[in-house]
């Protein structure tokens, strides 16, 4: 047993120390060992408890405050794709390139099909003739600036331009119809394109045309026969020819032009047989009243 006076070792039974001579006490020794012993351990715990504490604590403080910031951010951040919109309808274009500048890929699509739509309203407001073609084109050219993909643009412009060629070459078309310039209406015509409004009343007039081509060139035909002048009458039928190749009408003409130019010249023609001019008469009353009414109405339509 230890002496806590002087730390001379004595034996377990002893009752005074042989070092000193003082009394051992045991029971104060048992107590102390305590103390020394385990005292110490209980503060370590508490201390590491409380920086435990303080550690959480400060966690909880930054992700608080990082989840402010953030709610924060998202209701101070501004939405560039309205943005966008509302500087276009003002025409701000400071602001409309500030906002493009911050768009995610998302915000560019959606901005392609919104701009795309209001270049579709001005081209469908020339379709349906609701504007002029050059305030058309004003307004398309204002909106130049504020659309992000040029080509989309440009397609449309050009459809723009197509659209107003082809009103023009309807009119022009109307107008070498009544001249009776047939080839040139055609052409004209030709060019009326699917988004014209005129387009099917087009397709109407070049089927009508070659018809009344073909009258032309049978009136044409009779009348030089019926002078004589067989050469300039089938000089007229081949035209004709050109235009159908398996036109029934003009082909009996050559037939009968033909066979008058084998016979020879009489003064009077026999009691029953029908003459040159008869043929030929009849050839045209075989038109039909049909082609005649879209010669004769040629300026109703």
């Amino acid at each position: 047993m230890t002496c806590i006076h002087c730390g001379f070792e004595n034996l377990d039974t002893a009752t005074y120390c042989s070092g000193c001579g003082q009394k051992i006490e045991t029971e104060k020794l048992d107590v102390n060992d305590d103390i020394e012993t385990v005292q110490p351990m209980e503060v370590s715990s508490q201390k590491f408890e409380k920086n435990n504490r303080r550690v959480l604590l400060a966690v909880i403080i930054v992700l608080v405050l990082g989840l402010v910031a953030a709610g924060i951010y998202v209701v101070a951040k501004p939405d560039y794709l309205e943005l966008a919109k509302e500087s276009y309808e003002i025409k701000d274009y400071a602001t409309f390139e500030r906002a493009t500048n911050n768009f995610s890929e998302e915000q560019i699509a959606a901005y392609d099909e919104f701009i795309l739509n209001e270049m579709m309203l001005v081209f469908e407001a020339f379709k349906a003739e609701a504007v002029y073609y050059k305030d058309a084109v004003r307004q398309l050219k204002d909106m130049q600036s504020y659309v992000l993909k040029e080509e989309k643009y440009t397609t449309i412009l050009n459809s723009l331009e197509t659209l107003n060629s082809s009103r023009i070459a309807y009119a022009e078309g109307r107008e070498w119809l009544e001249a009776k310039e047939w080839e040139n209406a055609k052409a004209s015509f030709l060019k009326v394109s699917e988004e014209d409004a005129n387009y099917e009343s087009a397709l109407r007039y070049l089927e009508s045309i070659k018809r009344w081509q073909l009258q032309e060139i049978a009136s044409k035909a009779s009348t030089y026969a019926e002078a004589g002048d067989y050469e300039s009458a089938l000089g007229e039928i081949e035209k004709g020819l050109v235009i159908d190749p398996e036109n029934e009408i003009l082909l009996n003409l050559v037939d009968a032009i033909e066979l008058a130019m084998t016979q020879p010249p009489v003064e009077e023609e026999e009691v029953g047989q029908p003459g040159l001019g008869e043929v030929i008469k009849s050839g045209l009353d075989s038109l039909g009243d049909s082609i005649k009414s879209f010669f004769n109405g040629i300026f109703s339509w």
